[in-house]
């Protein structure tokens, strides 16, 4: 377990038992269907923020930090963890940036036919690969194997059978929430409080 006061913020990140993760994916598929219904990039930048602000992060900070006590994380994970979540956020912002692309038609900027085409693929190859980094690096993550598999074969799907990518989005969306919604409550219900805060430097 690691004692180092210095690993407690990382530490927190690595436990995906608080559904704060799946909350937080969840929103984000909110936002990007939301994205292509209104055409109106703000709302996935609102929602982004919303995300990963006010949930995960203070979440995390809230909820995950005085319960940590309950958990083992070994200092070789928390490298790992650190130097793949650049390669996640690169992958992030590229999901988001495609989903900008093809799917909100800014004036007299005109989009790449290769993308229009491929788009949905891409996006869930993206967001495929995201969730297998999940499912290896955080604690309790073999359920992001599992979402891994039903993105690429829904977005796969959608893509050869020509349905409707928003529906796809919005019932993945859902199904994270309600699965984060089921472990954020099991989380609080079965992990105590410790009533130690940690050190809170990053």
């Amino acid at each position: 377990m690691v004692h180092n006061a210095q690993y407690d913020s990382r530490s927190i990140w690595i436990v995906s038992e608080d559904g704060l993760w799946d909350l937080c994916i969840g929103l984000l598929l909110f936002g990007i269907g939301i994205t292509i219904t209104i055409n109106q990039l703000i709302w996935l930048v609102g929602i982004f923020v919303l995300a990963y602000f006010l949930v995960l992060m203070a979440g995390k900070e809230t909820v995950t930090r005085p319960r940590m006590i309950n958990f083992e994380i070994q200092e070789t994970q928390l490298r790992k963890f650190t130097l793949t979540a650049v390669i996640d956020i690169f992958i992030l912002i590229l999901i988001m940036a495609i989903s900008a692309m093809m799917f909100v038609k800014f004036d007299g900027v005109l989009t790449s036919g290769f993308l229009d085409e491929y788009a949905i693929l891409i996006l869930g190859v993206f967001a495929a690969i995201l969730f297998i980094q999940f499912g290896i690096l955080l604690t309790g993550g073999v359920r992001f194997f599992v979402y891994s598999g039903l993105v690429l074969f829904a977005f796969t799907m959608s893509y050869i059978q020509s349905v409707p990518v928003v529906p796809i989005i919005y019932s993945i969306g859902a199904i994270f929430t309600i699965i984060g919604l089921i472990y954020f409550v099991s989380f609080v219900l079965r992990y105590p409080r410790s009533g130690r805060q940690g050190d809170k430097k990053t």
